[in-house]
């Protein structure tokens, strides 16, 4: 994985078309067996940058840092708990230099990713639209005669 600052769109489009190329073959030479006959196959490098590529010289340069951060959270498939108590430590390590309004604009996102978790939480799943009155599940064939009854009634 390559992972650069401060590309240019023609620099990124050529790093896209390289991902794409060598995703393409991979997947030939798993088709093929490897391909070429018995022919030595070349490995792959690939280079990671460390933390000390990161110059930290402006905004852009921490919004960089924490795309990619969660991009390989995204790619690695974190755990949701691991993710949380990395953002917690993180906290905890830069408290000393955060004002009351940055608390506060914290606070404020944490704030809102709650509610919305708490109303996505009260929305009805399909299993729970599909339930009679004594709390059990409607069955398969009581589902399809009431789409029967909706489709004569309404064209469908």
């Amino acid at each position: 994985m390559y992972i650069i600052l401060r590309e240019t769109a023609e620099e990124a489009r050529e790093r896209l078309q390289d991902q794409i190329e060598g995703a393409d073959q991979a997947l030939t030479d798993d088709l093929f067996g490897g391909g070429g006959g018995g022919a030595a196959t070349l490995t792959k490098t690939t280079v990671v940058q460390g933390l000390d590529g990161y110059q930290l010289k402006n905004l852009k340069d921490f919004v960089t840092l924490a795309v990619d951060v969660t991009e390989v959270f995204e790619k690695k498939k974190a755990k949701t708990n691991f993710q949380t108590k990395f953002v917690k430590e993180l906290l905890k390590r830069i408290e000393g230099s955060m004002t009351t309004e940055d608390c506060d604009e914290i606070i404020g996102m944490c704030s809102g990713f709650k509610v919305a978790l708490e109303k996505a939480k009260k929305q009805p799943t399909a299993k729970k639209a599909d339930q009679v009155k004594g709390g059990k599940t409607k069955s398969k064939k009581a589902i399809a005669e009431e789409k029967k009854k909706h489709a004569d009634l309404f064209g469908g």
